[in-house]
């Protein structure tokens, strides 16, 4: 999923540095700007675009706290995640299954460095959790 995001957006730029564009101000057509671009950019933009909105989220990273594998591998992770959550209610707990683990993700942050303040915070709790790169929800704008 990461990977066809990131040849569209290869596309998108490749597309806008080879379109043939033409910026022209003239003394008559003062104040206005005329660009001659390929109309493939239109159409890469609208795939990318359509990607997103697709995918309902963007690249970035969480905190995992819990893998669990076995026969109560998914209550394990139910009771990590609830525990995690009375302890740290600002932030957002999501329960994962791939197989065969049940895995305990928190947070949902743009940059590294948001991921690795969390794991500071929760580190006292959840000593073995570690930052992994995830698509995450849209955080809210402030």
């Amino acid at each position: 999923m990461f990977q066809q995001a990131k040849l569209l957006l290869v596309g998108v730029i490749a597309a806008l540095i080879s379109a043939s564009t033409a910026v022209s101000q003239t003394a008559s057509t003062a104040g206005h700007v005329v660009i001659n671009a390929n109309d493939n950019i239109d159409k890469l933009v609208e795939a990318y675009t359509n990607e997103n909105i697709r995918k309902k989220g963007c690249e970035g990273y969480r905190v995992q706290i819990l893998s669990e594998s076995g026969n109560d591998a998914k209550k394990k992770a139910s009771d990590s995640k609830t525990a995690f959550l009375t302890q740290y209610p600002t932030y957002p707990a999501y329960l994962l299954f791939q197989t065969p683990n049940f895995k305990i993700r928190v947070g949902d942050f743009r940059t590294k460095l948001e991921a690795y303040r969390c794991m500071k915070e929760i580190h006292g709790g959840f000593p073995n959790a570690f930052v992994v790169k995830d698509d995450i929800q849209f955080p809210p704008l402030e």
